[in-house]
């Protein structure tokens, strides 16, 4: 008895971590033992856990799962908020997770996952569009996918992934692309997207599922907006901004923030501004250049000072210890 109270308390947790994401609190949870109908949770549990848990959330969601001894055995329902419409039905044997299938609220599919038991973190993922028609079919093997087809708005074939290589293909309602993605060793590598009228819109590079390298992004012309350097997910080097192809701005980032000298310029050549940043805040001069002069303001950590002001504090600041200036 007490393993079985066991099994069901990490079962309920599960469950429960399965739904956090679209769930709130409870309002009511019944207990439907197998052959006597409605029972309290003490007695269900000490019937053996056989049968019906049906959960009730504030944001009216109804979850509905099925047990054996303790461990979800059979379907669990997952209702859309305030509704009887099935969002989600999970086939569970034994607590293992089979199969999980997702619902538009039209009642067709949207998704399909299939999980094989005698390979953890393998899974088969078919995706449909709100008509029925398939979108795609991938294997993944954690995060890395091995097998893929893709398909475009009349399930026609657009490309595949072989081994953990080829190119991910997606279009929208009207057939038109609006992604690709390279994978090489089951690893997205660059991501394109593009408008409407074909050309691209934005090129990103990938490592170890970050962003890492050049970041490009156009306009429908095809003329850049700004072009990025990423390492591990966060900007580092120079990003340089464009208005109607021409160069406006360059800024280098350290860590995601704005470190060193922003440049603004005229004509895509001439410095018309030069602003100082550390750890994304304005510190240090700011100059303006107009007909053939500069004009400087200082600030310190964001604040706008004096050059005497900057100059003290700034020698302040470069004699505190380390651990004075975390």
């Amino acid at each position: 008895m007490l393993q079985r109270t066991k099994n069901l308390i990490t079962a309920l947790a599960c469950s429960a971590a399965l739904y956090a994401t679209t769930t709130n609190e409870v309002i009511s949870r019944s207990y439907i033992a197998k052959y006597l109908g409605k029972v309290s949770e003490s007695e269900w549990e000490k019937r053996g856990s056989h049968g019906e848990v049906i959960t009730i959330y504030n944001n009216g969601i109804t979850v509905c799962e099925n047990y054996l001894e303790g461990r979800l055995q059979g379907r669990t329902t997952h209702t859309y908020p305030h509704s009887d419409k099935v969002a989600q039905v999970r086939l569970f044997e034994e607590g293992r997770l089979l199969k999980e299938v997702n619902y538009y609220p039209s009642n067709l599919i949207k998704q399909e996952i299939t999980f094989n038991i005698s390979s953890p973190g393998t899974r088969t993922i078919k995706n449909y569009r709100e008509d029925g028609t398939m979108n795609a079919v991938e294997t993944f093997q954690g995060s890395f996918i091995v097998e893929g087809q893709y398909f475009d708005a009349k399930a026609k074939f657009l490309s595949s992934i072989t081994l953990g290589a080829g190119e991910r293909s997606f279009v929208d309602e009207c057939g038109k692309i609006t992604f690709t993605e390279n994978v090489i060793n089951g690893a997205i590598v660059q991501r394109t997207s593009y408008y409407p009228n074909g050309s691209v819109k934005n090129r990103i590079s990938f490592k170890n599922n970050q962003i890492e390298g050049t970041s490009q992004h156009f306009l429908p012309s095809g003329a850049p907006t700004r072009i990025e350097l990423w390492v591990a997910g966060k900007q580092n080097g120079t990003t340089t901004l464009f208005e109607r192809g021409e160069k406006t701005i360059e800024i280098t980032f350290i860590n995601g923030k704005k470190n060193g000298l922003e440049k603004r310029f005229k004509n895509s050549s001439t410095i018309a501004e030069e602003i100082s940043w550390n750890e994304g805040v304005r510190d240090g001069a700011s100059t303006i250049y107009a007909n053939g002069e500069g004009f400087t303001t200082w600030y310190f950590e964001g604040k706008k000072v004096n050059q005497m002001t900057y100059d003290v504090l700034s020698l302040t600041r470069t004699k505190k210890s380390p651990l004075q200036k975390k």
